[in-house]
């Protein structure tokens, strides 16, 4: 039951991700205690984020919709001597599935209150044996549960409406 970082926040202990000022886009990641004091383009986190072993530094604009994943790990730190000197507080790895030998495929969908409407897929196709392909995505769309009655801001408030992919290729 785990769709999103957030999530993870309810099985570690210490561990939260939160929202930030600008949006659920630029999330604040706090492990034992440690956390940015600003959030900002300029500004390294102390516990990144790492997805197929590449840091998602500064955090803003990631999706962090799990899906599609062969594992996810939290370092409590400090981590310096593995992951450099960014990651005084710990760091959070994110491991995609790799393309394998197989063809495999899936979809999955769903549907809930406030016209939500969500599904995943993937595909792996085996080229060649050398050369093979894994494609995945997800989607999500909920209409927001408060209504704004200024005229101040956006009309609705907590709509869900995304998509996040990644192509995968082993040669």
């Amino acid at each position: 039951n785990i769709t999103n970082i957030g999530d993870l926040g309810i099985y570690i202990p210490s561990f939260r991700i939160s929202d930030s000022a600008p949006g659920t886009n630029s999330p604040i990641v706090t492990l034992r205690g440690q956390r940015p004091s600003d959030v900002g383009l300029t500004v390294d986190p102390a516990i990144p984020i790492y997805f197929a072993e590449i840091p998602l530094t500064p955090n803003q604009g990631t999706n962090l919709a799990m899906y599609d994943l062969a594992s996810v790990q939290v370092l409590k730190g400090p981590t310096g001597t593995l992951f450099g000197r960014n990651t005084t507080g710990g760091a959070v790895l994110l491991t995609p599935n790799k393309p394998i030998d197989e063809f495999e495929a899936y979809i999955e969908g769903g549907a809930g209150n406030y016209d939500m409407a969500l599904g995943q897929a993937m595909l792996n196709v085996p080229l060649s044996d050398v050369f093979k392909l894994r494609f995945a995505i997800d989607h999500q769309q909920r209409d927001g549960y408060l209504d704004n009655i200024s005229a101040i801001g956006p009309q609705d408030f907590a709509d869900i409406d995304y998509i996040a992919y990644h192509l995968s290729t082993l040669w």
